[in-house]
């Protein structure tokens, strides 16, 4: 377990949170999907790029 501050200081303690890496989602979130299906295809060609 790390250990906690005590006398000294900031320096020892809780190591710092790494940021971890987030997978970029391809897929519409819960709250998009009640959108009309016109919206839900022109967000997903967004999404994609010109290329797609």
């Amino acid at each position: 377990m790390p250990a906690g501050k005590g006398t000294y200081g900031k320096k020892r303690g809780r190591p710092a949170k790494k940021g971890g890496k987030k997978k970029k989602s391809m897929g519409l979130t819960a709250k998009q999907k009640k959108l009309p299906m016109a919206l839900q295809k022109a967000i997903m060609k967004k999404k994609r790029g010109k290329r797609g």
